[in-house]
């Protein structure tokens, strides 16, 4: 069996960058996966937030996307939000995606269309080289670190690679907010062990 999923879509000059999901909720969680950092691309979020909050339509360009529920990463996908009687609703971010070893970002939906989780997915092989080393660090045994974030399950096909996290809400940290993320880089750094560098994991990489 199959389901149609319908976008709208937004794009930076020609390539789609963002794939909007229906529901005003939906969308505007979708949208804050875009990292906007100029003053321009700012403003512009604000901008479509607004069209958004009073029902103006921010793009008439709409695709559709068939899925079919039973395959095996739609499955994949119904396993990271709990409760999910079909595979969940998303918004897929892409930006810059024809770049060697860029993932697309998926945010998942729970029934109350409320951000569930966020699944990276890799389809070319510098991407899915990427997406492998991550599940490589979290499974099968989470590491001993504070904050990281909490890896909800790994996905491994013939034609993708894929691992999801659990969604936090919150904000990307502002400058004046350094020395919070430069405590937290050093929780991570044990200083009471000392090893050889060729007994460090990613070594016969480095060779």
């Amino acid at each position: 069996k199959a389901s149609l999923r319908q976008f709208t879509i937004l794009r930076k000059g020609w390539q789609a960058i963002l794939y909007l999901p229906p529901g005003r909720r939906m969308a505007e969680a979708t949208l804050r996966l875009y990292p906007a950092q100029s003053l321009f691309a700012r403003t512009l979020m604000v901008v479509i937030r607004g069209f958004m909050s009073i029902g103006i339509p921010v793009s008439h360009e709409k695709e559709g996307f068939p899925i079919d529920e039973d395959a095996a990463f739609p499955k994949f996908l119904k396993r990271v939000v709990p409760g999910s009687k079909r595979a969940p609703n998303f918004g897929i971010f892409a930006n810059r995606i024809n770049e060697p070893g860029r993932p697309y970002v998926l945010i998942l939906f729970d029934a109350n269309d409320r951000p569930a989780a966020v699944v990276k997915l890799g389809t070319s092989d510098k991407a899915r080289r990427l997406i492998r080393s991550e599940q490589e660090f979290y499974f099968p045994e989470r590491p001993d670190f504070p904050c990281l974030p909490e890896a909800l399950d790994r996905y491994e096909g013939e034609e993708a690679s894929a691992i999801a996290y659990r969604y936090v809400e919150g904000s990307p940290p502002k400058p004046r907010q350094h020395g919070k993320i430069e405590s937290l880089l050093n929780s991570w750094v044990r200083d009471d062990e000392v090893i050889r560098m060729t007994e460090l994991s990613v070594w016969p990489k480095l060779e």
